[in-house]
This record gives C-alpha cells, sequence and structure tokens, in this order.
C-alpha cells in the first residue's frame, strides 16, 4: 500500500474526532439508532367545572403526553351540543385548571379539554359536570308607585315591581 491508515479510531472518555490507527487494521462499526415515536396526548381526564359570576373554574387531570411534553390545554364550553368559543391554556408546564370568563348567567355549561404536544392535539375529555354561571346576588329594590284604593274593611295596594337583585322575587310584604 502507500503506508497510509486503512481504519482509524478514537480512545478517550470525550467526543472527538478518529485519527489513530493500528497496523493499516479496518475497524467495523455496526451503527444503531432508535428513534421514539411521538404522538398527541391522551384525553384528560377527571374533569370538574365550579360556577362563578359570567364565569366557570375548570379543572383536570393531566393525561400521557405521547412521549412529548404538554404544551398546552384547550379548554371548550358546550351549551347543550353547541361548542362555544375555545379557551386555550398555556405555560411550561401549563397547568390543568383555568377560569373561562365571559360566559352567560343562567345558561347551563359544561366543559371539555383537550391537550396539546409537538405531535398536535389529542382528543377532547369527557364532558364535565354541568354549571350555571349566576351572577351576584342582592335584595331587591324598592318597589314604586305604590297605590292604594279604599275598599269595604279593605285596601287593594298596587305597585310597580322592583329590579330583581339577580334572583327571581318569590314575595312581597304589604
Amino acid at each position: 500500500g502507500d503506508g497510509g491508515a486503512n481504519g482509524v479510531y478514537t480512545y478517550g472518555r470525550t467526543s472527538r474526532f478518529p485519527t489513530s490507527s493500528y497496523q493499516s487494521t479496518n475497524y467495523w462499526v455496526d451503527v444503531t439508532f432508535t428513534t421514539q415515536s411521538v404522538t398527541v396526548p391522551a384525553a384528560p381526564t377527571a374533569v370538574t367545572a365550579t360556577a362563578g359570576d359570567g364565569s366557570a373554574t375548570v379543572s383536570w387531570t393531566a393525561p400521557s403526553n405521547g412521549g412529548s411534553p404538554i404544551t398546552g390545554y384547550t379548554v371548550t364550553p358546550y351549551v347543550g351540543a353547541t361548542a362555544q368559543v375555545p379557551w386555550t391554556v398555556t405555560g411550561n408546564p401549563p397547568a390543568t385548571s383555568t377560569t373561562v370568563t365571559g360566559l352567560t348567567n343562567g345558561t347551563a355549561y359544561t366543559f371539555r379539554v383537550a391537550a396539546t404536544n409537538v405531535a398536535g392535539t389529542g382528543p377532547a375529555s369527557a364532558g364535565s359536570n354541568a354549571v350555571t354561571p349566576v351572577g351576584v346576588v342582592t335584595v331587591p329594590g324598592t318597589p314604586t308607585g305604590v297605590s292604594a284604593t279604599a275598599g269595604d274593611a279593605s285596601a287593594m295596594v298596587s305597585w310597580t315591581a322592583p329590579s330583581h337583585g339577580g334572583s327571581a322575587i318569590t314575595g312581597y310584604t304589604v
């Protein structure tokens, strides 16, 4: 031959380019590698909701991440079977609860949650318990336009109903 090395090697604890040779020996190496398959996350579980004033606090249990960290959650409110505007939760890692605002008081909602990783968004969870946001309830206002008409040992009293204070008026004391 030309005196050049057929095969080169290196030895040591640090990574470096092989430059050493021994008696023009060839060094055969079988390179093996494995790939880790990343899939979308599984569906979150144990989704629960608690009503607030025009809002609901929704919490859930994080699912299996599919081989890659979860980067966010999508919380979708439903009125019956109709999806409403979704709510996004992000962070590193993202929280497993959020307060969804902008809900209509007096309307029943359920919530479904889906997790996202680098592979995409996984399936939505089962629906949460139903909750109905309610506004702050206060005492009713004062009736107005009160008038009375005398009768035989009686009086006919009438008035204009006041604001209800956030809950139906159940009675009046005259």
